[in-house]
């Protein structure tokens, strides 16, 4: 038996960050040219105090929201991708790109109600989602995702995480300016071949 490589992606996202939907439409599309199999899982991420502010002038500001309705805002619509997780991972990813698709690429604003659009346009059982939404469990996925992001030293989304699965225990972290020229330049080195040249070309690669 032949055994594909396996290539592991954590990507830190804001769902509400428009920067964010781009950058998870570029992971899927990388991850869909890759002869690998990849394994991606969207981590939901709080916000910085300025993507706070970035995210009240570009999108929130005519609900007339100060950063602690618009942190709500997130928390909410993190807690709704759990939600929609829990009724499996592909589920959980149509919901969150959904959902971003319909903020920002038909300019709807965000709310409770179009939470509720959204599951019932990729099919969520309702009733389900509805009561996973705020629950407990949903919570702990939410907290669990922010422990991750501690660990791993998120500082800003889009971020991503890379592992080669079969290659070494170690991972690349790379923030801002993510591509998939830049993906599949990382995927055609072992990790232990990139040089210092290559990293000093991409300041914001890191080991792990």
């Amino acid at each position: 038996m032949v055994f594909r490589q396996m290539i592991e992606l954590f990507v830190f996202i804001n769902p509400l960050d428009p920067e964010c939907f781009k950058a998870n439409q570029m992971i899927i599309e990388f991850a869909q040219e890759r002869t690998e199999k990849v394994n991606i899982r969207f981590v939901t991420s709080v916000l910085s105090q300025k993507s706070l502010r970035q995210l009240h002038y570009a999108y929130l500001k005519k609900m007339q929201r100060d950063d602690n309705q618009i942190f709500n805002a997130d928390f909410i619509a993190s807690l709704a991708v759990q939600a929609a997780t829990m009724q499996g991972k592909k589920r959980g990813m149509q919901f969150l790109m959904t959902l971003q698709s319909r903020l920002f690429e038909e300019g709807d604003s965000f709310s409770e109600t179009l939470i509720i659009e959204v599951a019932q346009q990729v099919n969520l059982d309702l009733t389900m989602f509805q009561e996973d939404l705020y629950s407990n469990l949903a919570k702990k996925a939410y907290t669990r995702d922010q422990h991750l992001a501690q660990k791993m030293q998120i500082t800003s989304t889009p971020t991503c995480v890379l592992y080669q699965c079969n290659s070494s225990n170690k991972a690349i972290k790379m923030s801002h300016h993510l591509s998939k020229e830049t993906l599949h330049q990382v995927c055609g080195d072992t990790f232990d071949n990139l040089t210092t040249q290559q990293f000093n070309q991409h300041p914001f690669f890191q080991i792990l």
